[in-house]
């Protein structure tokens, strides 16, 4: 289930994704992400990724650097509250050009913080 949280405005896109990510999650999210890259220099996301069902490290990074654009995007915060999903934004980090880095969920504020400035 994808939602938008309140906190997008302008050059963020702040999405809370839980339960599954599949391709209609992406369905969701690309339109939103592909105004925010389209309208701004530096676009940024925040995503709040809750325990999810039947997600491997594997399956969620090919999903997340299969999405159009990702290479222009500026920042990452990913909140979450599992070890894999630090391993992930790590890997990602390397492998691609936006800066993305990992919060727990008690970081949130943080990790809003961060991906702002």
């Amino acid at each position: 289930m994808v939602s938008f949280l309140s906190e997008s405005h302008g050059n963020l896109l702040a999405i809370n994704i839980s339960k599954v990510i599949d391709k209609h999650t992406f369905e969701a999210i690309n339109p939103e992400l592909e105004k925010v890259i389209n309208d701004h220099d530096d676009p940024r996301v925040y995503l709040e990724l809750p325990e999810f069902e039947n997600v491997t490290p594997k399956g969620l990074y090919e999903d997340l650097t299969n999405i159009p654009s990702y290479n222009k995007l500026k920042k990452i915060a990913v909140v979450g509250d599992a070890k894999w999903k630090e391993i992930l934004v790590k890997i990602s980090d390397i492998m691609m050009s936006p800066h993305a880095k990992y919060f727990n969920f008690d970081e949130k504020e943080e990790a809003m913080s961060w991906v702002k400035m």
